[in-house]
């Protein structure tokens, strides 16, 4: 055994294990998954107890860099007006624009701007999708080597009984 590029229990120097490859990718995934139907029952519970309202946006606190900051909006909600800040903001949103809000009936302080829900569910279920079957895949091909070193041992000592 070549002590230069072998360590203990035979890991070659800077190869990565495969068991943390695809143990690594499998919780990420899972993880992902997790967030993303989080985020999807979140918003479905919230919808089923709100009720939409037109707002116009009053203001709106950068987040630098260009990016678009979060909308200070106006609304009004069972007769009495209300201005909250929204949690998100999209490059779409200038002081003076009409949107459509959603609040709660039993908070109306509450509000969320839900038009834009849906990508960050989309991207998380996909990523956790692509990742876990990436950890999958890992797996399997750790696996189908195992087998096929363990059938070209068998092979090798059955030949050499044989003889």
């Amino acid at each position: 055994m070549n002590t230069k590029t072998t360590l203990h229990f035979g890991i070659r120097r800077g190869a990565v294990p495969g068991y943390l490859f695809e143990g690594l990718f499998t919780f990420v995934g899972i993880v992902l998954l997790g967030v993303g139907f989080f985020l999807s029952i979140n918003s479905h519970v919230f919808m089923a107890s709100a009720a939409p309202a037109e707002a116009v946006i009053l203001t709106m606190h950068s987040a630098g860099d260009g990016r678009p900051g979060t909308p200070l909006v106006e609304y009004v909600a069972d007769g009495q007006r209300y201005v909250e800040r929204l949690d998100t903001g999209t490059s779409e949103m200038m002081p003076g624009r009409h949107i459509t809000v959603h609040y709660n009936r039993r908070n109306p302080r509450d509000v969320r701007y839900t038009k834009d829900d849906g990508w960050l569910i989309m991207l998380s279920v996909v990523a956790g999708i692509a990742f876990t079957g990436m950890g999958a895949v890992a797996r399997f091909v750790k696996r189908q080597r195992q087998v096929r070193r363990t059938e070209a041992v068998r092979q090798a000592v059955g030949t050499n009984l044989h003889r």
